[in-house]
């Protein structure tokens, strides 16, 4: 504790910070890799790392998570995929695979 940060966004991922006894911040749907870029590149003794959902990271969250890749951001991204967007619904994410049953498909 006091040496690693996690980042989570909302949606099924946003939970993170009650079962893990480490500093974590929440960052806005989609924006986890601005928010751990900013603490690493100021605090880059620290562990950081993302811990992102399917329909944040893969979706609303593509653009961010290409960009801090190919600047190489020295951060973890934990990307965990249901396959659906989980907190409404479970509807069809961009990651729904093909014939899977949803709330929308």
């Amino acid at each position: 504790r006091g040496r690693i940060v996690g980042i989570a966004p909302v949606g099924c991922a946003v939970l993170a910070y009650n079962y893990l006894d480490i500093d974590m911040s929440e960052a806005a749907h989609g924006r986890v890799p601005s928010v751990a870029t900013g603490i690493k590149r100021s605090h880059p003794e620290l562990l950081v790392f993302a811990y992102q959902g399917d329909g944040d990271l893969a979706s609303i969250g593509t653009a961010e998570i290409i960009h801090a890749a190919n600047r190489g951001e020295n951060y973890t991204t934990i990307f965990v995929n249901n396959c659906v967007y989980g907190m409404t619904g479970g509807q069809m994410a961009p990651t729904t695979l093909p014939g899977q049953r949803t709330a929308t498909s």
